[in-house]
C-alpha cells in the first residue's frame, strides 16, 4: 500500500509543480513526474483491484476501472475547454491536484492487499481483511 500512497503524492506534487513552474525546463520535469504517476497507476490499481475482488467480479471491476479512466479524461477535456478562452493554462494543469487529494483521502480507507499480507507472513491480518471483504468467515477455499 505504501507504493499507492507515494504514487498519489507524485500526482499532487507533479500537478502543482507544472502549474507553478517558473520556466519550460521545470515544467517538463514535473510533466515527467506526472508521467511516472500515471504509468505506475496503470499497473498498481488493476493489480490491487484484482487482488481484492472476488473472482466472479474481477472482470467487471477491471472494466469499471477503465471506464473511470475514460470518464476522467473526458472531465479533463471539459475543464480545459472551460479555461481555454481565458488562456488560464496554469489552472488547467494545476487542477489535476484536486483528484489527487481525493485519491489520497480515499486510499486511507482501503485495506491492505490480503495476497501481499500472506506473502510477507501476516496471515492473521490477511484473513481478517478477506473475511471483512467477503462478509463471511468461509474463506479457506479462496486462500488455498
Amino acid at each position: 500500500m505504501k507504493s499507492i500512497h507515494s504514487n498519489k503524492w507524485l500526482y499532487f506534487f507533479g500537478a502543482l509543480g507544472v502549474a507553478l513552474a517558473p520556466n519550460t525546463q521545470v515544467m517538463v520535469l514535473f510533466r515527467i513526474i506526472l508521467g511516472l504517476a500515471v504509468g505506475t497507476s496503470t499497473t498498481i490499481v488493476p493489480l490491487y483491484l484484482s487482488e481484492l475482488a472476488p473472482k466472479n467480479t474481477r472482470g467487471a471491476l477491471s472494466s469499471l476501472n477503465q471506464l473511470m479512466i475514460t470518464v476522467g479524461i473526458l472531465i479533463s477535456y471539459i475543464v480545459n475547454y472551460i479555461f481555454a478562452e481565458s488562456e488560464a493554462w496554469r489552472w488547467m494543469l494545476g487542477l489535476a491536484a484536486v483528484p489527487s487529494v481525493v485519491l489520497l483521502i480515499g486510499i486511507l480507507f482501503m485495506p491492505e492487499s490480503p495476497r501481499w499480507l500472506f506473502t510477507i507472513g501476516k496471515e492473521d491480518k490477511a484473513r481478517k481483511i478477506l473475511e471483512s471483504l467477503r462478509g463471511t468467515k468461509d474463506i479457506d477455499e479462496e486462500i488455498d
